[in-house]
């Protein structure tokens, strides 16, 4: 009887989620955007469609903050989409196993590392 259970609630689950998947929206490809999307993503626009729609849909919310982003906050976002596109997948891959590293690091840890890097940022070697 337990068993049944299980697996009638299981099935419940199965079908629930295949429902909310069917009902997400999937993330448009680069032609679908509006103008105003195009424009915030501009740095993405080459590799735009083999992204993955998880990684579109991140940079869909992206795009819905940047009309609402002051000038000087919408160029530095615009700077930093570039610096990732150009980035090598191996590159890419480094950065993000860093990122991860960082959020699982304390304030204290973090804090650390961000004085460190900045320091090294301002002081290259051999100056």
């Amino acid at each position: 009887m337990a068993r049944q259970i299980r697996q009638a609630l299981m099935a419940c689950l199965l079908a629930g989620w295949a429902l909310l998947a069917q009902a997400a929206p999937a993330a448009p490809l680069w032609e679908q955007l509006t103008p105003q999307q195009q424009e915030a993503l501009s740095p993405l626009a080459g590799e735009w469609n083999q992204m993955s729609e998880l990684q579109r849909a991140r940079m869909m919310m992206v795009a819905e903050q940047y009309p609402n982003l002051p000038p000087e906050k919408r160029q530095r976002l615009q700077r930093r989409l570039q610096q990732w596109a150009d980035l090598s997948p191996e590159e890419r891959s480094r950065a993000r196993e860093k990122f991860n590293q960082l959020r699982q690091m304390s304030p204290e840890q973090r804090e650390e590392f961000r004085n460190e890097w900045q320091s090294r940022r301002n002081n290259p070697q051999g100056q």
